[in-house]
């Protein structure tokens, strides 16, 4: 079994993928293997950018489970808002090079709302049974349930436990 869990960035990827650590059945990683899009099998891939593969991923990964992670549209442009100018303009310019927006906010604000339709568009491409959206702030309502759907063994407790501390944060991150 794969899982494959995607969403915009700045939505918890780091805090799923570690309590998805917590399995001792799965090995799981973060941003890892995209390129190519082939996961061994037992594999929880956590990854904003599988957003614009998962297309790719489905075909190749056709009985995995597909999770896209959502948080507050709000916090999700706030943490971006936060992220070092130079590397987030950057990453943003790559993305829409014919948009130069002259503040954080500004393309925050477009990257943020292009990277939700790229979600829609890719989380529609999967089907309806091998398919979640779940929320980061309900994490310890949805995780269980996941944590049995594909068979993971370990410590759940410690795996919910995870989500309360926050992950890759701005200040962890010096961008604050």
């Amino acid at each position: 079994m794969r899982v494959f869990v995607f969403g915009t960035g700045r939505c918890g990827t780091v805090s799923v993928r570690d309590a998805f650590a917590v399995a001792t059945n799965y090995e799981s990683g973060h941003e890892t293997f995209v390129a190519h899009a082939y996961y061994p099998d037992n594999w929880i891939e956590v990854n904003p950018q599988l957003r614009i593969t998962l297309p790719r991923v489905l075909t190749r990964h056709p009985d995995a489970l597909y999770i896209w992670l959502t948080r507050d549209k709000e916090r999700v442009l706030e943490s971006y808002e936060r992220l070092d100018l130079g590397a987030w303009l950057s990453a943003f310019y790559s993305l829409c090079p014919s948009v130069r927006p002259n503040n954080r906010w500004v393309a925050a604000r477009f990257a943020v709302d292009q990277m939700l339709r790229d979600c829609q568009a890719s989380y529609r491409t999967v089907p309806a049974n091998q398919r979640l959206q779940v929320d980061i702030d309900n994490a310890a309502e949805w995780f269980p349930e996941v944590w049995q759907r594909i068979g993971a063994e370990g410590d759940l407790a410690a795996a919910v436990r995870v989500f309360d501390t926050p992950r890759n944060t701005s200040k962890e991150r010096g961008d604050a």
